[in-house]
């Protein structure tokens, strides 16, 4: 799983870097896992957690490139599989959201293409979770971001 979530996104970093125009993005994938977890899910929060840090890390190190995380929560999607138990699932998390339903695969996408498209979006986590439609910053770089400092093995 670490491998995978982990170290899957920092050698796609490592060979997308070289082919990317100044200015531009990487956007990669965690979840809210880091931020909420739960009974038997403390491999897959602390591995959240760490593609967090990497994502304000990397956004420091690659500058003036964009680095910025989705962080899906429960989305209606077959990755949660099907059945009554799923359904109980997204209602209970639909009760618990301001908007009263669950977030959309089409919500998830659009905070990609938002971080993709932004330029203005540096090392930012954007959370789908609680307010499924709603951007929620969850980390933003200090002032010291984007002095062209670079880390041995990734540029």
């Amino acid at each position: 799983f670490f491998g995978l979530r982990y170290l899957g996104a920092l050698a796609a970093v490592r060979s997308a870097v070289p082919v990317l125009r100044a200015g531009g993005s990487i956007t990669l994938t965690t979840g809210t896992a880091g931020d909420r977890p739960s009974p038997g899910w403390a491999v897959a929060s602390s591995v959240c957690g760490a593609v967090d840090s990497l994502t304000r890390a990397l956004a420091v190190e690659l500058a003036p490139l964009r680095v910025n995380a989705v962080k899906p929560g429960i989305t209606r999607s077959p990755l949660w599989g099907s059945g009554d138990g799923v359904d109980e699932l997204y209602a209970g998390v639909a009760a618990s959201v301001p908007l009263r339903r669950i977030g959309e695969v089409s919500d998830v996408a659009e905070a990609y293409l938002y971080l993709m498209r932004g330029g203005y979006t540096p090392g930012v986590a954007t959370a789908l979770v609680l307010l499924p439609l709603a951007l929620t910053v969850a980390h933003r770089l200090g002032t010291a971001a984007g002095r062209g400092r670079t880390e041995p093995g990734i540029r």
